[in-house]
């Protein structure tokens, strides 16, 4: 079926297409569509991008949406249609920590207007921990995944080991091992992460109590102390399972 010059998709036209990407049956036509299906989402997507760079200053990694193959998997591996998929177009942040990426999360829901989120930290989906901003323009959705670097460092690592052992890795599948050690990672380094945060906030609240001999201040020195203590078992961990994986 041709389309007209700057169409749009119907919701039935698309999951059609969907239909179509699902079972492997790529024609040139196919093809054309799902190009025009792409390019629908362009004014969304510059929206996010230039809300990102120009308004909160933040360094932006993106594609206007998803490759082909990409989006075949994901057809292929989950049951949703096309229509519903959220990360057909999608951009990443990276962020130095907790603070940070609540912060950038309180003020990118204020300026993108309709916005879901879907916080994976507490909740991770195999070992991934992000907070991940579904932005709704009209009918179009962009995602925004916001990582901290720790959580963006687990992300590389986890690539790196799905290119060694296969890609079903990612998802909870395939050799025991390396999801075992990426679930062990994800946890520590979210460990780690908890107590930079506890610390972070520790020393603001008591800023005021340093010069002041107390209660209060000697138990908030006690706790200073403890969390630094926790700190260096955290890493020491960190350190030997990243050694037992390289041998």
């Amino acid at each position: 079926m041709a389309l007209a010059a700057g169409s749009q998709l119907s919701k039935s036209q698309v999951d059609k297409l969907g239909a179509l990407l699902r079972s492997g049956s790529i024609d040139a036509d196919v093809i054309t569509r799902l190009d025009c299906f792409r390019r629908e989402f362009s004014d969304a997507y510059q929206f996010v991008e230039r809300t990102l760079t120009e308004h909160l200053g933040q360094s932006v990694t993106g594609r206007p949406s998803k490759s082909t193959i990409a989006l075949c998997e994901k057809l292929r591996r989950e049951t949703s249609r096309l229509s519903q998929i959220q990360d057909v177009a999608g951009c990443r942040v990276v962020v130095g920590n907790l603070y940070d990426q609540d912060e950038l999360c309180s003020n990118a829901k204020i300026l993108l207007g309709r916005v879901e989120v879907d916080d994976r930290r507490l909740k991770p989906s195999h070992g991934y921990r992000a907070v991940h901003l579904i932005v709704e323009r009209g009918r179009y959705l962009v995602e925004v995944q916001i990582r901290t670097r720790p959580q963006h460092a687990w992300a590389e690592i986890s690539e790196k080991i799905a290119d060694a052992f296969g890609h079903e890795i990612k998802y909870g599948q395939g050799d025991g091992e390396a999801i075992e050690f990426l679930h062990r990672l994800s946890e520590l380094s979210f460990e780690l992460e908890n107590i930079d945060y506890d610390k972070f906030k520790l020393s603001r609240g008591t800023t005021r109590l340093r010069a002041v001999r107390s209660e209060e201040a000697l138990a908030a020195r006690l706790r200073m102390k403890a969390l630094s203590r926790r700190r260096v078992e955290c890493v020491r961990n960190i350190r030997s399972l990243l050694k037992g994986q390289g041998n």
